[in-house]
């Protein structure tokens, strides 16, 4: 099965049908599957596929996919949010380039070291964010 019709599968699942503009939201996300998409980047590549689409439409259906674990939203050092395609099936990090927006899964989470310290101050935490911003290979070369 691939990741078109995993996705499609779990819309359903979900009570959602695939319609045309989420159909091209979708396929933005997998044709970039190893960068992070800004929902105005998103918006810019459903509108070369459909010109009537207007942005709160890819926005209400971003939230959509995002609520559906079928992508997530990374925090930016920028003070928004990008979004990409969720790969991993469990709970994971990314590197991230802040030139061309490729990502990295780290293999670790390091809130699994602090679970002592959340102890002892009573505290219990409900979610948590950690990327690393910086440059890929690639593009610190261009630099």
């Amino acid at each position: 099965m691939d990741t078109l019709e995993k996705i499609t599968k779990k819309l359903r699942e979900n009570g959602y049908r695939i319609t045309k503009q989420r159909q091209y939201i979708l396929e933005a996300f997998i044709q970039q599957q190893e960068n992070i998409l800004t929902a105005q980047q998103i918006y810019e590549k459903v509108l070369k596929k459909n010109s009537r689409v207007n942005f709160s439409t890819v926005y209400r259906n971003i939230e959509i996919l995002e609520e559906t674990e079928i992508i997530h939203k990374i925090p930016t050092e920028k003070g928004y949010g990008c979004y990409k395609l969720n790969e991993e099936e469990q709970h994971h990090h990314h590197f991230i380039c802040k030139d061309c927006g490729k990502t990295e899964v780290i293999d670790f989470c390091p809130l699994k070291q602090m679970e002592e310290q959340f102890k002892e101050k009573e505290f219990f935490p409900t979610e948590h964010s950690f990327e690393i911003f910086g440059y890929c290979n690639k593009c610190k070369k261009k630099r």
